[in-house]
């Protein structure tokens, strides 16, 4: 019994050829142009020998197309893509009411007023009030603080022969009333 080999046999040339194959994998990527409706596979040159194949994954399958070519599917709108778009949008949506419907603390709940009414101690509690609610007050209120702290810095601790008009019931009730005065505010 004879076993029959197929060898190759040289070409017209005498040289003896082996077949060959080739692949090649093309990524299209999209560019801001216009989008068609079809995607034509090339073909192979006239001239040349062989056969082109052109192969496609679906479903994360390689699958042989037959066609000369494919439908191009948009999935920009898919169902996945919709949902969580709308659920991103839900999010910050109630991100953004929780932040516009948080309450501003009260400058009792976060500091102390003073107990011992001073210069220093009032200036330096309306100093807190700027720190901590300067946010919630509007640009007119807070100017006015700022001016405020700074004629009580200029009274008490700069050079002004005002503070001799100040005895002590008269420095008191002012301190007293700045205090209270700004205390109220943006609560």
């Amino acid at each position: 019994q004879t076993q029959k080999t197929d060898y190759i046999a040289a070409d017209e040339t005498g040289a003896y050829r082996l077949p060959t194959e080739r692949s090649w994998l093309i990524t299209y990527t999209p560019t801001a142009a216009t989008i068609g409706n079809t995607f034509i596979f090339p073909t192979l040159n006239k001239n040349l020998q062989g056969t082109l194949v052109s192969r496609q994954f679906v479903d994360m399958d390689v699958v042989t197309i037959t066609e000369q070519s494919v439908a191009i599917r948009a999935r920009l709108l898919s169902l996945r893509n919709l949902i969580i778009t709308g659920i991103a949008c839900v999010l910050i949506v109630i991100g953004y009411i929780a932040l516009r419907r948080r309450k501003p603390v009260a400058i009792e709940q976060t500091s102390h007023l003073p107990t011992r009414i001073t210069p220093m101690s009032v200036i330096t509690a309306l100093r807190r009030i700027d720190w901590e609610r300067g946010a919630v007050l509007t640009p007119s209120q807070r100017t006015s603080l700022i001016a405020e702290i700074t004629t009580l810095e200029q009274t008490y601790f700069g050079r002004s022969e005002s503070i001799d008009a100040l005895q002590n019931g008269e420095a008191t009730d002012q301190l007293r009333g700045a205090l209270d005065r700004w205390a109220r505010v943006g609560r």
